[in-house]
């Protein structure tokens, strides 16, 4: 049986290190309000700069939890040097995938930090792998669900190619939810 991972490696982009985050399930929603505040104040001051938003300039994670309680979906945080550096929240109900009609876990929302994207941080880009490992956490509970490691997702036009580069099918338009629709058949142990 496989477990959850306890901690990740990210990749320090300054020095090329690695350095190992917790992985934290359901944190506290003091965490959470935390968090938030960091992400929007560090957004804020890049908008200040003149960086162009990006589609998911206004999520709210304390938000996207109070809509999607436990136990149906759960919160995944990375935390590194007492930030959180990424959050991916997980439909934990399996699905019936489109692709090959198999089940699959549902990816609601991951987001990396703004000072660990090159878009809010140009050159000066904290941690990579952040996404990467959002995604490796996601397949291990899929994996754990009995689910192989498939998963599905829509995904933000500025996304999909990063969805893709990990593996992901891009399944076209879903003209329910306005976005392309993503699945990725088995997890492949990035």
């Amino acid at each position: 049986m496989i477990t959850i991972s306890s901690e990740v490696l990210l990749k320090d982009r300054q020095s090329g290190s690695t350095c190992r985050a917790q992985v934290l399930r359901n944190p506290d929603p003091s965490v959470i309000a935390q968090q938030q505040m960091e992400w929007n104040k560090y957004k804020e001051t890049a908008m200040s700069s003149g960086v162009i938003k990006p589609d998911h300039h206004l999520w709210n994670w304390q938000e996207k939890v109070r809509n999607h309680p436990s136990p149906a979906n759960t919160l995944y945080a990375l935390r590194f040097q007492e930030q959180i550096q990424g959050c991916l929240l997980l439909s934990t109900a399996p699905q019936t995938g489109r692709l090959n009609g198999f089940p699959l876990l549902y990816v609601e929302y991951l987001e990396s930090a703004p000072w660990n994207l090159s878009h809010y941080a140009g050159g000066l880009a904290k941690y990579g792998r952040v996404g990467f490992s959002l995604l490796d956490i996601a397949g291990e509970a899929s994996i754990a669900a009995g689910c192989s490691g498939r998963l599905g997702l829509h995904t933000l036009k500025d996304a999909a190619r990063f969805y893709e580069t990990y593996g992901f099918q891009n399944l076209g338009p879903d003209p329910d939810e306005g976005l392309d629709y993503l699945e990725l058949g088995e997890y492949p142990l990035h």
